[in-house]
């Protein structure tokens, strides 16, 4: 591929030609060894859009100016993209087709603009926001884990500080009950454990006042008909007194 460019001075004056030689085969190895992320294909155009290197049409070396409809850029996409491509500027399409495709001319010569080359690179765009959707996924995922997580957390928590009030609660209906012996097992050493704690000790204070008041209520009760005993000889006495009189 040669590119020839006239050299002027600052006055106008030509000097002579500049004469670039770039030999197609390394070229197109420059282009198939590049590696673009994350994939696609990149592809070298005259400035009638014959693919010069397609890495999937066109790959002769020496075949560079074919002539077969199906190896022109206007064969693959619509006209007024492969204008765009062909207009000897450099861009980006990102709207209008499947893929994302950014081209730039190569060998531009400002004196014959109608002879040039463009290097374009396209990417499809499903590989592009495929990594989209994977880091969705992914992100999905890692807040579907926290959410578990956090919803476990949550229940150990709720646990660790209801089954206490639990234990406390039915401990209070048992000793409603009468039962004074019943007991609350401490699993920890916080407010929660210390109320645990007094609930036993009030439990053991109330079966002691309990006991307390069984044994007052016993010698109250043997008072009481010791009394009754005590009432009942006075009262005999009198009548047998009362009796002895009217015999006497």
């Amino acid at each position: 591929i040669s590119c020839v460019t006239p050299v002027f001075s600052s006055g106008g004056t030509r000097h002579g030609l500049l004469i670039t030689n770039v030999f197609a085969q390394d070229l197109f190895k420059i282009l198939i060894e590049t590696r673009m992320s994350p994939g696609g294909k990149t592809v070298l155009v005259n400035q009638d859009g014959f693919y010069l290197y397609h890495p999937g049409k066109k790959k002769a070396w020496r075949q560079l100016l074919a002539s077969q409809p199906e190896n022109t850029l206007y064969y693959d996409y619509p006209t007024p993209i492969s204008s765009t491509m062909l207009s000897g500027r450099s861009g980006t399409l990102t709207e209008g087709q499947d893929e994302i495709i950014a081209y730039a001319p190569l060998l531009y010569d400002r004196i014959d603009p109608k002879r040039f080359y463009v290097v374009f690179h396209s990417i499809p765009r499903r590989e592009i926001f495929a990594s989209i959707t994977s880091f969705r996924m992914i992100l999905g995922a890692l807040f579907l884990a926290s959410a578990g997580v956090a919803l476990a957390v949550g229940f150990r928590v709720a646990r660790y500080f209801t089954r206490p009030i639990i234990q406390l609660t039915r401990g209070t209906e048992v000793i409603a009950s009468g039962d004074f012996d019943h007991r609350l097992p401490v699993w920890t050493s916080d407010e929660l454990g210390q109320l645990t704690h007094q609930f036993n000790t009030m439990a053991v204070s109330l079966k002691e006042q309990r006991a307390a008041l069984e044994q007052a209520y016993t010698e109250l009760r043997d008072a009481q008909a010791q009394l009754v005993r005590s009432e009942q000889l006075a009262s005999l006495g009198r009548l047998a007194a009362g009796v002895a009189h009217e015999i006497n």
